[in-house]
């Protein structure tokens, strides 16, 4: 048995990229028990709530506490490499892992004035030296559209709500996503851009699936 598949989804908040990423978790696992298969396939999400950096990372986000913007680009990647320690085993018995958000959020959202793009890949060089992901799903869709999707969803709202933090991030992912498209790129990744805009989640979910068979699972 091969090392499991570790696949990404990407994106601003209110994306769909949680609920796609679950929709294609039981996906998998109906693809795996119908073909006999003991392996399995598990949601795990950023930040890792599994140490004190997750907690800590999840209550600056909240409001609750106070850290500076540098610190806390940091902390995702410390937390990150615990993320990493806990995922990499379980690949290498087989088992598949969907992660909602990985390195490219921390890309995307914690650029500061004194930390740019370049300087957070290469704070994340461990990361991606250790577990890269075999495929990333980029759910695209506009700040306003995302903005409304969260009204309906959220019953409040985190530090990097507004809409002028969302427009920043989705100009930041854009970016990002062009940069490690490219095969040319030295840390090139296999990244699957969708615009879901005009999609239903059925509709997604289904162009999702098509590619992970065929490309990913190998049919």
């Amino acid at each position: 048995m091969g090392r499991g598949k570790f696949i990404v989804f990407e994106g601003i908040d209110g994306c769909g990229k949680s609920t796609q990423a679950r929709l294609l978790r039981d996906r998998i696992n109906e693809h795996l028990r119908s073909s006999g298969s003991d392996r399995k396939c598990e949601l795990q999400e950023e930040p890792y709530i599994g140490d004190i950096t997750g907690g800590n990372i999840r209550s600056v986000l909240s409001g609750q506490t106070k850290m500076p913007e540098d610190s806390l680009a940091y902390l995702f990647v410390a937390n990150r490499l615990t993320h990493i320690s806990v995922m990499a085993p379980k690949l290498m018995e087989g088992n598949h892992i969907i992660c909602d958000r990985y390195y490219f959020s921390n890309f995307a959202y914690n650029q500061t004035e004194n930390i740019t793009l370049e300087d957070l890949i290469s704070l994340n060089r461990p990361c991606m030296r250790q577990l890269k992901p075999d495929a990333v799903f980029y759910l695209h869709v506009s700040p306003e559209t995302a903005a409304k999707r969260r009204g309906k969803s959220r019953l409040s709202e985190d530090i990097n709500d507004s809409m002028e933090k969302q427009t920043q991030v989705d100009r930041n992912f854009d970016r990002i996503i062009e940069l490690f498209s490219d095969p040319d790129y030295e840390f090139a990744h296999r990244i699957y851009s969708i615009d879901s805009s005009e999609l239903t989640k059925d509709m997604t979910a289904d162009i999702i699936w098509e590619k992970v068979r065929e490309d990913i699972l190998g049919g």
